[in-house]
């Protein structure tokens, strides 16, 4: 529907009006809000259940679970269906995207069913269609053998989203997870229960048999990995001395070179802890950092691209204050490179068969101010985007203008353009250390952990380990790394 609004002055200007419902009949509010709510009621048959569900790891399922001793035996209305994740399959997690866009809703409600020795946690969060996440509700451990109500307000979003329901796997497989009748109504809610607000519980999911998912051992650790900036945060497992005895050998084939480590002991009644940010087996005298101290075009690292790539995730610490400057290029004919242009504008490049295609303007350089910051590049060939991140902060994400296609080959330069090099008025100037590349997108948590230390974490495509080979030029290794 269109319409003409006018205003005192005598114009007038167009307006849309959308989801109009006309009633014969006089109708109150609350009838109003009530058949204006959203049901996403699994005994539907009108929606695809199972595609919708399809590569997700919940199950629909009706009547008990498949293991004994967890799980409901029927749904909340008896009779009929519910989704579940399965605790004793091989997935850690399990994410339910609602189907269609929300917005102008005061509450979402859920039923949900956590009941075993082993019940990990449930997650809710919003997604907006930027991509970024939210988390709106938490709750871990056995919550008894019955079906209980969530409430969310979430009156205070105005932009569209859709709602993830996400199960984390516990420390073992009598941990299955239920939710049932999701549903988005007018009517304000508070929190329910109290105890799933973030703010009040631990966002620390780990999975021990050691300590279980005992609340008041993970609020404890909560609090103490708050000191140290890893309050939220996911720990898989690398060592467990039942599964794989002790051995210190054995320890470091596990555990060298994951990144920051928890380690949980227990002698009698009493439990152990300790934390390092670094990777174990790491030598700090092994760390170092790469200072590009004059603007040369003979100044810079290079490595040959082991793989064609159609995706990858890079993350790099850097300390500069002048402009332009090329943090990296990558390829040969179809290739890649980020530049910043000037102190409001980053580039992204996108070359093919060595014709340039118009960059994109992925933000503004917000650490021209010869302090250290982590930045994160995201790029999806398939998507036709990319993501950048300054201190895990998103900054943007955007569609190239023109097609891309794989990057077949080539070679990674750091510091330059890229063959041919063009003039050196683009040539990095400043310090650069742990720059990894992974053929895949790393997720916000994962890209908010490395951006919380200097921290290193091997990528699959390159490692910052091996790239101190690399270096052409005059370019100072400075040994251990000053980066903090």
């Amino acid at each position: 529907m269109i319409g003409s609004a006018e205003n005192g002055g005598g114009w007038s200007r167009a307006i849309s009006i959308a989801d109009v419902s006309v009633w014969k009949m006089a109708r109150t509010e609350e009838m109003i809000k009530r058949m204006s709510e959203v049901l996403l009621d699994f005994d539907d048959n009108s929606r695809n259940w199972t595609l919708l569900l399809n590569s997700s790891s919940w199950k629909l399922s009706y009547g008990c679970t498949e293991t004994e001793g967890t799980g409901p035996c029927d749904d909340v209305s008896v009779g009929g269906r519910y989704i579940y994740f399965d605790a004793s399959q091989r997935e850690g997690t399990a994410r339910f995207v609602t189907p269609s866009n929300i917005n102008s809703y005061a509450c979402l409600t859920f039923y949900y069913h956590m009941m075993g020795m082993h019940v990990g946690r449930l997650n809710v969060y919003t997604k907006n269609l930027r991509g970024n996440e939210k988390l709106l509700w938490r709750l871990f451990g056995d919550q008894t053998d019955e079906w209980k109500e969530a409430k969310l307000p979430i009156d205070d979003i105005h932009e569209q989203y859709q709602v993830i329901f996400e199960a984390v796997k516990g420390s073992g497989y009598l941990g299955d997870i239920a939710v049932d009748q999701i549903s988005f109504t007018r009517e304000k809610c508070s929190l329910l229960p109290s105890s799933a607000a973030p703010q009040n519980s631990s966002s620390v999911v780990i999975s021990s048999s050691i300590i279980s998912m005992d609340t008041a051992y993970h609020q404890y650790m909560g609090l103490m990995l708050k000191e140290e900036g890893y309050d939220s945060s996911r720990w898989i497992p690398c060592y467990r001395a039942l599964q794989h005895g002790w051995n210190v050998s054995t320890f470091h084939r596990q555990c060298d070179n994951k990144g920051p480590t928890l380690s949980i002991v227990r002698k009698d009644n009493y439990v152990f802890g300790g934390f390092t940010e670094r990777s174990w087996g790491e030598d700090p005298w092994e760390s170092y950092d790469l200072h590009f101290w004059r603007k040369d075009i003979n100044d810079y690292v290079r490595s040959d691209l082991p793989k064609p790539i159609s995706q990858f995730t890079v993350s790099l610490w850097t300390k500069i204050s002048t402009s332009p400057i090329t943090l990296f290029s990558l390829g040969t004919d179809n290739k890649l490179q980020v530049v910043v242009k000037t102190s409001s504008e980053i580039h992204l490049c996108y070359w093919i068969k060595s014709v340039s295609t118009p960059c994109s303007i992925i933000g503004t350089p917000d650490f021209l101010d010869g302090f250290w910051h982590q930045l994160t590049v995201i790029w999806d060939s398939v998507m036709n985007k990319w993501e950048f991140y300054i201190d895990a902060a998103h900054k943007g994400t955007t569609r190239h203008m023109s097609d891309v296609l794989p990057i077949p080959g080539g070679s990674l330069f750091i510091g330059q353009l890229g063959k041919p090099i063009s003039g050196y008025s683009e040539s990095f100037v400043g310090h650069i250390t742990l720059f990894n590349m992974w053929d895949y997108r790393l997720d916000a948590a994962a890209i908010a952990l490395l951006a919380k230390s200097c921290m290193n974490k091997p990528g699959n495509v390159f490692q910052w380990s091996t790239l101190k080979n690399k270096v052409h030029g005059e370019l100072k290794l400075v040994k251990p790394s000053i980066c903090k």
